[in-house]
């Protein structure tokens, strides 16, 4: 089980007050985090799993998570503007991107709005939700799982050509705590900005410097129509803006199938 103490060792938050709850087990981390939410719990809780029963992703599908993975969810409170939009769950992207530079020596890149690639396969993911607490008040849980020395075996047939783990990408493995200290640390560091400036606007120049969506022929699956266009920019929303012959649209939320 991931070591509360060193991961906590590991922290430098100036935002965030972390309470740190390590399990062995969870049927998903996100939805523990509700739980405690519903029992009074409010932002800074941190919940750590070494493995999920019930991991979900974007769209409400099923994230495997079999042991050697990170899995973890964070509580938020939301900036003021970010309540609606998919801002924080593209800082918690920019954070994880920076994490695995800082403790892996990767070069991951992201797919919009937050999938993490490595080699243009894919390494872990984001799920952000907004929840009311008990006062009324909405919080967002972000979810994260990163592949670290999880077996390619462990995953079903149709993800292992797809999917990829540190291990397989890197020489250097960073414990579970290093690199989810990491993370909340630059997290952390991003909110300081959003807070001190009241903007988004460099944590949107920085994932698009990193978006591997942008400048792509892309096929977003939509509730009701398939669109189809080139991805051009990230808006201040942070949504996609896919132009095609017909004009200029805005992604808020959709699967992106990247064409080329």
């Amino acid at each position: 089980m991931v070591n509360s103490g060193i991961f906590l060792s590991g922290l430098d938050t100036k935002v965030i007050s972390p309470r740190i709850i390590c399990l062995e087990e969870a049927l998903s981390t996100n939805l523990v985090a509700k739980r405690l939410i519903d029992d009074g719990g409010s932002e800074g809780i941190i919940v750590i799993a070494d493995r999920q029963v019930n991991g979900r992703g974007r769209h409400g599908r099923r994230w495997y998570s079999p042991l050697g993975g990170l899995y973890l969810s964070i509580v938020l409170q939301p900036p003021a503007g970010a309540a609606s939009s998919p801002l924080l769950g593209i800082m918690l992207a920019n954070a994880a991107v920076s994490a695995l530079e800082e403790t892996a020596r990767l070069q991951a890149r992201l797919k919009w709005p937050n999938d993490l690639l490595v080699n243009g396969k894919k390494l872990g993911g984001i799920l952000s939700e907004l929840v009311p607490t008990t006062k009324g008040r909405l919080v967002a849980i972000l979810g994260i799982g990163i592949n670290i020395s999880s077996q390619i075996l462990d995953f079903p047939d149709r993800l292992r050509n797809t999917m990829t783990t540190i291990a397989e990408e890197s020489h250097v493995v960073p414990t579970r705590e290093v690199l989810a200290s990491s993370i909340i640390n630059n997290a952390d560091s991003q909110l300081q900005e959003v807070y001190e400036t009241r903007a988004f606007d460099s944590i949107l120049m920085n994932y698009a410097e990193i978006c591997e969506t942008l400048g792509r022929d892309v096929m977003v699956r939509l509730s009701t129509e398939n669109l189809r266009g080139t991805a051009v920019e990230i808006d201040a929303s942070g949504g996609l803006i896919v132009k095609n012959r017909d004009g200029q649209h805005l992604v808020s939320a959709g699967e992106v199938i990247h064409l080329r």
